[in-house]
């Protein structure tokens, strides 16, 4: 049941924190303003996140988790040869479903290199990819 209770209460965080951010920049966002969205006490949210700057940093973190897995799952094969114009295509459709997320974490008045990981990700996934691949990666053509 505890289980239950700690994902909601970082939903209710993670909610509350996110629509503070869409009006505001995140070095303006309060402890004080997340609690009281959430309907939650000081003390729950010093449980599960140091700052406002670690809850950011974790949401941003589980952002591109999220987002490498997805790459390594559809940037496969297809008869030998990589699709990279599927990749392209899923990749747009998986930044269109997250969009408001991807929007607050990429815009100007927050962490400025959130745009800069987000490049490097999807160019190390697909360029590693490539790579450890047997068929058409380089380290294999050397061996």
């Amino acid at each position: 049941m505890s289980d239950k209770r700690t994902t909601r209460t970082k939903e209710l965080i993670r909610d509350s924190f996110l629509y503070l951010l869409s009006k505001k920049d995140v070095s303006k966002i309060k402890v004080t303003e997340i609690v009281d969205l959430a309907g939650i006490g000081r003390g729950t949210f010093y449980l599960h996140f140091l700052d406002v700057y670690d809850l950011y940093e974790q949401i941003e973190s589980e952002l591109y988790e999220d987002l490498a897995v997805f790459i390594d799952e559809v940037f496969t094969p297809v008869n030998g040869d990589y699709e990279l114009l599927l990749l392209s295509k899923n990749l747009i459709n998986y930044i269109d479903e997250h969009k408001k997320v991807f929007a607050l974490f990429t815009r100007d008045k927050n962490y400025k290199d959130s745009d800069t990981k987000f490049r490097q990700l999807v160019t190390n996934r697909v360029i590693q990819g490539y790579l450890d691949d047997p068929n058409t990666g380089l380290f294999y053509r050397i061996i």
